[in-house]
This record gives structure tokens, C-alpha cells and sequence, in this order.
């Protein structure tokens, strides 16, 4: 079954679908349908009660979606929030970076901008749409503005300013074709001598046209050029040229009054300016001044986010793998870099295994390399609590999410690829046989180091305030309360240790892709006829059948069971078809459990409870059901 048909599965029967496709989907929006609401609904709650307990002082808040602009300009996502784009002369539009992995099967993260434009010059990697040539790389914003307040003006100012002179615009993007003049007198004389024409002068050409612009004649350097709709071109002797000089000329008259208007509204809406976030993670940042005080400044601090993100992408694709609107699972963890408690935990975890692909190991031509933290650690030098976070979030993918061991592993990112204020940065990737090694998160040490050169680059209204976090000749902060601290000034981001000196904490954010998540746990665990999720998390949990939908008795017991587990479990009736049927459908959508009522439990009120992946069947009394059930998906028990 290759990806297309998971994926036609997937959505047929209800986990995913383009959203609105009523009204023509655009790329990049997809909507959960019933079961894979569900399924998102399991996979968050067990994150969150995983990662909430990893220590004390771990809590989720919910900032909003909207942000000021001084977050992103803090932030710096303004400024480098960027993707490389690439066209073709006919306009399909690519993300540079992502089409080199994809044709020449390489990483692409490391590579310059004019690293990239040589392969593109040179013709290694071609439009994929129609195998043109593609231009040089461009850089792309993939932020998404937005205006709050009574900014309508504006776009009804603009909305007039179409009305009045788009054909302006109709009259340079048409696509024309050059003609001689006999052709044009051929024109003239069967399509426009009696018809009222206009003219008008644009860039040193000029336009000739009828009233509904079905025929227009564009005249540059004494060429003639024309637009028209499939109508018949011969050619005529006779000169009929003249009959164009009696077009009535368009004067461009554009009112000063309106373009104050257009000018004034335009700076009235960037005053109102705001962003729809593309990461969680600012959340926490900006809201750690309040945090802090609220949990009476104790570190480590721990502040999760759970919720959407907005990016313009320039060619989404792999459905819910790279999307415009998607869900984030991200925790910041805020600590004081020279005193942590997270080092001693490493001692406990220093030999276990994880599947870790290092810079240094990438040219063994292996997927991955199983090594002890402490291997890691004498390998690298990488400080030992980053390594005991590496752990932990393996942990939950092998012994909470199920997932194959061999098909999960860290890639650490070099120097050149992870961003500059990442001092380790190591993506979370899972393996899809239909993809490949695949990004689903990743864990990283957001942190900045500087030397005492620092203290007067910064404004002098907090210089003294910077000159007091240094103790030696240099201090690492965390990036984000960094930059947040510089341009709000806000001195709540500097904290107090018990011996008088002060510090700015540092960031390790532990971030996870939602949707790609579930969208590898989903083609992991479908082989064409079941879908093995772990039971906790299928998204019904339980299926309820009576034997014979014509019997009267079966199907009164089997809806009382139905209304008694409905309370507490996400459970579903079905009485229609064979019972090999039903059993099937529940397969393919992952319940885990599904009982029948027969003629025994008319008997002895015992109903059979089917497993799905061995097909055992064992017999439990109709009392005995909702204890079996909570005991079955009990969460605690696997945490």
C-alpha cells in the first residue's frame, strides 16, 4: 500500500481532509475529522502528562495566538524568519532548500545562498512542474500579519483605487503576440472600424482597445503587438491604420486627496500591526516576567505551550507533514546555566542507549549509531543535562508512543545548519518507509554567550544592569529573555541567586510537531488492513455488537452496555452487517477492544471482549466491564 492509498484511507475514513473543500481547498489547511480529533486529543494528554512530570515547577499556560510585533522584532523572526524561494519563467514556486533535499537526496541546511543558486545555474535540480529553468534564490517572509482595530479604510480606498484603474493592470499582464501590419489592417477593418475605441499611453507604449477590451492592440517602436480571443487573422492590402488615431485617449487624472488618503490609512494600519505567532514558544518567553513572580522564583522553571502555529509556507505538502496552520507541543525549560539540578539526574540515566547520529559519525553511511549518554558525553562535551533531556524524550517515543526502535533516532545539526543561538541542537526524526527519515521535533539549547564587550553595546539606560549579571569575563543567557530584556527594558527577566549576583536564566526547549507526530504514528502503524496503535491511543476505544442485529434481546443489552461505558469511554455501536465485518471496520480504524453480546451472555450475562491485534477472545461479566476497562487504560500505569 503506497502513501497515496494510506492516505486516501486516512481521509475516507474520517482522521484527516482538506479543510473547506466545498469551496476548493487551498494547500497547506487541513482539518481532523472525528477519529483523528480523537487520536490528536489522546496524543496531547499523553504528552502532557509525561512531560508535565518530568520535574517540579512544570506548568501550561495558553498565551494568544495573536502577538505584538516587538515579539517577533525581539525575536528577531522579522528579521531572519525566512525560507530560500525559487520560480520557474512559467511561476511555479518552490522552497529552494527542500526541492534540493528532494531531488538530489541530500541535506540541504547547511548550504549558502550561492551554494544553492549553482546548483540551480547549473541545472542539478530543474522545475519539477515543467522542467524549466529556476531563477536564483529569493528570500521569503513566512510570517502572517495582521491588522486589529477599524482598519477598513484602507482596503476600501484600494478596493476604489481597483475600481477606477485596474485595467491598468489587465492591460499589462495580457500575454501578446506580435503582427505585421497587413495583419493589423485585416484586424481593423473586420473587428474594430465600427466599434468606439480608446487609447491610452503607458511605459512608451500604446494601448488601443474596444469598450470590453476583447481585442487590444499594443504599439511599441513602430511593432504591433496583439491580444485577442480565438478570432480569425488573415492579412489586408488596404491601409486602414487611420481609423486608430480617432481612439478617444484615457487621461491618467489620480487625485492628490486620494493619494494622501491611501498614504495616511497605510501608516495608520502598520501602527496596527500584529502577528499570528509562528512557534509557541514566545508564549512563555514574554510571559516568564509574570511566571516567575507567580511561582516565587523558583528554578528550574518549566512553562508549556500546547496550541497553533501560523506559517506562510511556499509549497506545503506530505499532508500533514508541512502545513500553513499547524499544532506545536513545545516546553521551555529555564534554568540557571552554573547551577542545575539536571546534572545530577544524569548519573541515573549515563548507561542507557539511544539511537543518535552525530556530525562526526555522518560519513560511517549509517541511519544511526546506538551509544550510552556517556559515550555521547566523552564523545562531545555536550553538558550532561542536555544529554539526560535526550533520554527522556526517547523514552517517550519507545516505551510511551511505541514506536520501533530502530525507527527513531537524533540527528545532530553542525554548526552550519542550526541557528546561531542554538549551542546544541539535535531534530527528533522517526523513519517512514514511504518518506524517509523524517522530522517530528526537536531539542534545543537556546542560549547566548557573551564577554564583558557587551556591556556598551547595549542602551545605557540598563547598562548598569548588564554589567552586574558578569561575575568573571562572560556570561551565557538565554536568547529569547535575552532580547526580550534588551528592547522592553523589563527587569523582572533578571533574577537574584542566594549569594547577591544576578543572571539572566537559559532556555532549553524541548518542541513538538503535533501533526506530523500523528501523522508517522498513523503510517507506522497501518499495514494496509489494521491500524496498531497502543490501546491508549486508539481513538475509540471500545466497540460494542450485538451478535444478531435482529434479535431483540441481544441488541437491548448490547445499547445498555453502550450507554453505561459512553460515560466514561470513548466507545461505538455497531449492529449493521456480519460481525466479521464489524470487526473489520473497528481494524482498520485501531480499536483496540470489542465486545459481543451472544446467546451466553443471554445465559449467564457475560459478553466476549475481542483483542484486536492477537484476536483473542475472552469472556467478562457485564458488571465487571467498566473495572476492566479503567484498569486497561490506565495512563499511570505505563508513566
Amino acid at each position: 500500500m503506497d502513501l497515496n492509498d494510506k492516505i486516501k484511507f486516512f481521509i475516507n475514513r474520517g482522521f484527516f481532509y482538506e479543510s473547506q473543500s466545498i469551496y476548493g481547498s487551498r494547500s497547506g489547511f487541513y482539518d481532523y475529522g472525528s477519529l483523528g480529533t480523537l487520536l490528536k486529543r489522546r496524543f496531547e494528554n499523553l504528552w502532557r502528562i509525561y512531560f508535565e512530570k518530568l520535574f517540579d515547577n512544570i506548568y501550561e499556560i495558553q498565551p494568544s495566538e495573536i502577538m505584538h510585533k516587538n515579539t517577533f522584532i525581539a525575536s528577531r523572526h522579522l528579521e531572519l524568519f525566512n525560507d530560500p524561494i525559487v520560480e520557474c519563467k512559467n511561476g511555479h514556486r518552490f522552497r529552494a532548500d527542500k526541492l534540493i533535499e528532494e531531488k538530489l537526496n541530500i541535506r540541504a541546511e547547511s548550504l549558502t545562498i550561492e551554494e544553492m543558486n549553482k546548483i540551480f545555474d547549473e541545472e542539478r535540480v530543474v522545475c519539477p512542474e515543467c522542467g524549466s529553468k529556476l531563477s536564483h534564490v529569493k528570500l521569503f517572509n513566512l510570517m502572517f500579519p495582521i491588522y486589529v482595530g477599524p482598519v477598513y479604510d484602507l482596503f476600501l480606498i484600494l478596493e476604489e483605487i481597483k475600481r477606477k484603474y485596474g485595467f491598468l493592470v489587465d492591460l499589462l499582464i495580457k500575454k501578446y503576440r506580435k503582427i505585421n501590419e497587413k495583419e493589423l489592417n485585416y484586424i481593423i477593418k473586420n473587428y474594430l472600424k465600427n466599434k468606439k475605441l480608446y487609447s491610452i499611453n503607458l511605459n512608451n507604449e500604446k494601448y488601443i482597445f474596444d469598450e470590453n477590451k476583447e481585442i487590444i492592440i499594443k504599439i511599441k517602436d513602430n511593432e504591433y503587438y496583439l491580444y485577442s480571443e480565438n478570432i480569425e487573422i488573415k492579412e489586408e492590402d488596404i491601409n486602414y491604420l487611420e481609423i486608430l488615431n480617432n481612439a478617444e485617449e484615457i487621461k491618467i487624472d489620480f487625485n492628490i486627496n486620494e493619494l494622501y488618503s491611501l498614504i495616511k490609512s497605510y501608516i495608520e494600519l502598520k501602527n496596527n500591526e500584529m502577528f499570528l505567532r509562528p512557534e509557541t514558544a514566545q508564549g512563555p518567553y514574554v510571559n516568564f516576567p509574570n511566571e516567575i513572580i507567580i511561582n516565587r522564583y523558583r528554578l528550574p522553571l518549566g512553562l508549556y505551550v500546547i496550541g497553533k502555529a501560523f506559517r506562510n509556507e511556499i509549497s506545503p505538502r506530505n499532508v500533514l507533514l508541512r502545513m500553513r496552520e499547524f499544532t506545536q507541543a513545545e516546553l521551555q525549560i529555564f534554568f540557571d546555566y552554573y547551577n542545575n539540578p539536571f546534572e545530577n539526574e544524569f548519573e541515573f540515566y549515563k548507561d542507557k542507549y539511544i539511537n543518535v547520529l552525530l556530525v562526526k559519525d555522518r560519513d560511517k553511511k549509517l541511519p544511526y549509531v546506538e551509544k550510552s549518554l556517556e559515550e555521547i558525553y566523552n564523545e562531545t562535551k555536550i553538558d550532561k543535562f542536555y544529554l539526560y533531556f535526550l533520554y527522556k524524550v526517547y523514552e517517550f517515543y519507545i516505551n510511551i508512543l511505541k514506536v520501533p526502535k530502530e525507527r527513531i533516532r537524533f540527528y545532530q545539526l553542525s554548526d552550519n545548519e542550526k541557528s546561531f543561538y542554538n549551542m546544541y541542537h539535535f531534530d527528533i526524526e522517526i523513519y517512514l518507509d514511504e518518506i524517509g527519515w523524517t522530522e517530528v521535533g526537536g531539542i534545543h539549547f537556546r542560549v547566548l554567550k557573551f564577554n564583558r564587550d557587551i556591556i556598551n553595546k547595549v542602551d545605557e539606560e540598563i547598562r548598569k544592569d548588564v554589567e552586574n549579571l558578569f561575575i568573571g569575563d562572560e556570561i551565557y543567557v538565554g536568547y529569547d529573555l535575552w532580547n526580550h530584556f534588551i528592547l522592553s527594558k523589563d527587569r523582572r527577566f533578571i533574577l537574584t541567586r542566594p549569594n547577591g549576583s544576578k543572571f539572566i536564566p537559559v532556555e532549553l526547549e524541548l518542541s513538538f510537531g503535533v501533526d506530523r507526530n500523528i501523522f508517522s504514528l498513523l503510517l507506522i502503524n497501518y499495514d494496509g488492513k489494521i491500524l496498531k496503535l497502543p490501546d491508549y491511543l486508539s481513538p475509540i476505544q471500545i466497540a460494542i455488537f450485538p451478535l444478531l442485529e435482529n434479535n431483540e434481546n441481544m441488541v437491548k443489552v448490547a445499547k445498555q452496555i453502550y450507554n453505561k461505558l459512553r460515560k466514561k469511554f470513548d466507545v461505538y455501536y455497531d449492529e449493521s452487517g456480519r460481525i466479521g465485518i464489524r470487526y473489520k471496520r473497528q481494524d482498520e480504524i485501531g480499536t483496540y477492544y470489542c465486545i459481543t453480546v451472544d446467546d451466553q451472555t443471554l445465559k449467564d450475562n457475560t459478553v466476549t471482549i475481542r483483542f484486536r491485534d492477537t484476536k483473542e477472545q475472552i469472556r467478562v461479566n457485564i458488571n465487571d466491564l467498566e473495572k476492566f476497562f479503567e484498569e486497561r487504560f490506565d495512563i499511570w500505569k505505563i508513566l
